[in-house]
């Protein structure tokens, strides 16, 4: 018998694992997608993931799928590189530099708001870095990237980062359209804000299209600016994690060479989508079908995070840490408003 002969079973197996996965983050996105339409009691993106928990305790009561959890890293994967095909030139220009100068100066900003009240709260640094590559509006893209390039991984610490995010998210879509309309942001301040300080991205576009069309189209060029450059924090928390006083100082090359390693594939991929979007290389109408593609793509991503909740991780997290995440979340949020506002 022959290696071929080996090998193109194990290839088969794994690909009926892979297409039963999709179907069924898929069916689950549908299920979402129709309760939304007829209830519109919670955000779509929220919804999903709960329907997604839901699925989960059904799995696991059923012995045969007990152990089973579809893994959204595909559906992530055709999302992120999708999104470059929705770039928006005007949008772009709207957001200029200063849009990515004011989330390069996000990034320590939240790390810090958020590890203090973390750290009382009995967090580990590792545990709280990894919240913070979310709350830094990377998402649960950085997250999940992150998490997966680890040197070792923690159940516990994703666990308490996915619901961070969730939790900030949500909290967010409620309360932000109130704090844009009470400061007066044009669409433009309330597209830095919003698109920067926002965990996730789907509430963050929604929050915009309650300002104006205008805000939706630069908070949408915000959240594809944050997640073409959402390696930099997921480089930054694995740097930290391999940082001590035992590891000897790298130089330059070999920590770009370290760097580059680590950068999520599908940051390329959406690196390359960008570019031809912005050289003319795809239609209107495709660059509609793409959108409704990406969109599905994101809730299959919900829907297999909620699949993979743990409750007993969940449990054994607790609620202080996140309510730790809250105060840190509001404390960071603050500060952006009045840099946002002080920046022409």
């Amino acid at each position: 018998m022959t290696s071929t002969d080996i090998a193109a079973p194990r290839v088969l197996a794994w690909s009926r694992h892979a297409l039963f996965d999709l179907v069924v983050l898929l069916v689950i996105a549908i299920v979402s997608w129709w309760l939304h339409r007829q209830l519109r009691l919670l955000p779509l993106p929220t919804q999903t993931f709960l329907v997604g928990v839901v699925f989960g305790r059904l799995f696991g009561v059923l012995p045969a799928l007990r152990r089973h959890r579809p893994a959204p890293e595909v559906p992530l994967t055709v999302g992120m590189v999708l999104l470059g095909a929705q770039v928006d030139v005007a949008a772009l220009q709207a957001i200029g530099a200063t849009g990515c100068a004011l989330w390069l100066l996000y990034q320590p900003l939240v790390r810090a708001c958020v590890r203090v009240p973390l750290r009382h709260a009995g967090v580990t640094p590792a545990a709280a870095s990894l919240v913070a590559v979310g709350l830094g509006g990377g998402s649960l893209s950085a997250v999940l990237a992150a998490e997966a390039s680890a040197p070792q991984r923690d159940a516990q610490a994703r666990q308490l980062a996915v619901m961070a995010t969730l939790l900030a998210g949500a909290a967010g879509y409620l309360l932000l359209p109130d704090v844009v309309a009470v400061c007066g942001m044009d669409a433009t301040r309330c597209a830095r804000f919003v698109g920067i300080t926002m965990a996730t991205t789907a509430e963050a576009v929604l929050v915009g299209a309650e300002h104006s069309p205008e805000a939706m189209r630069a908070t949408g060029a915000m959240r594809l600016l944050v997640n073409l450059c959402l390696w930099l924090p997921v480089v930054a928390h694995l740097r930290s994690l391999e940082t001590n006083s035992a590891t000897p100082r790298r130089r330059p090359v070999a920590v770009v060479c370290w760097a580059m390693a680590r950068v999520p594939g599908f940051v390329y991929g959406l690196g390359l989508m960008t570019v031809l979007t912005l050289l003319g290389g795809l239609a209107a109408a495709e660059q509609q079908a793409l959108a409704r593609v990406t969109n599905w793509s994101f809730l299959m991503v919900l829907a297999g995070v909620g699949m993979s909740l743990r409750w007993r991780a969940l449990r054994d997290i607790g609620w202080r840490p996140l309510l730790a995440v809250l105060v840190g979340i509001a404390a960071s949020m603050a500060i952006m408003l009045a840099v946002v506002h002080a920046v022409p």
